[in-house]
């Protein structure tokens, strides 16, 4: 599979069952993760997809059962994260070297007292989405480990990170 049809894998098939679809996507979230950098753009391109996001963070299928009851909110429109969301997580786990890096792909205002209703919203995205482009352009320059060593990440600037 090459890397654009494993990044189309992230989308959601609403027909198919609810534990096939998040097994689908846990592997596709491990190969993301095991390619790395070159993934980035690829995954930067799903800026504006706002269509929802049914799959977990850590890559690992064998969390199905862990994440058993929040399947259903979490696949449906109500708590459901965004595609372009999913792809700032990813983007941020691939520059810090772990999936493992915090407890949900909600994003967070740094600056405010957490407000459930934002942690999804296209305001989030969109400062998320600036500080990104940013980053990229760096990225294009010094490559993944000279961002790294410069301590430059993916969302710095934007007052926000993941909850």
């Amino acid at each position: 599979m090459n890397d654009s049809q494993l990044v189309a894998t992230l989308r959601s098939d609403s027909t198919e069952e609810l534990v096939t679809r998040w097994r689908r996507t846990a592997s596709a979230v491990s190969e993301i993760f095991r390619r790395g950098e070159r993934i980035i753009p690829l995954l930067a391109g799903l800026r504006g997809d706002r269509s929802i996001f049914c799959g977990g963070w850590s890559g690992d299928s064998t969390s199905l059962r862990k994440a058993a009851s929040s399947w259903a909110l979490h696949c449906s429109g109500e708590g459901a994260i965004p595609l372009e969301q999913a792809a700032l997580f990813y983007i941020v786990a691939i520059y810090r070297g772990s999936l493992d890096f915090t407890n949900s792909m909600d994003l967070k205002d740094d600056h405010k007292p957490l407000e459930w209703e934002t942690m999804t919203s296209r305001d989030f995205s969109e400062r998320a989405w600036l500080a990104v482009d940013r980053w990229l352009v760096y990225l294009r320059r010094d490559g993944l480990e000279g961002v790294r060593n410069e301590r430059r990440g993916p969302l710095d600037g934007s007052g926000l990170s993941f909850f």
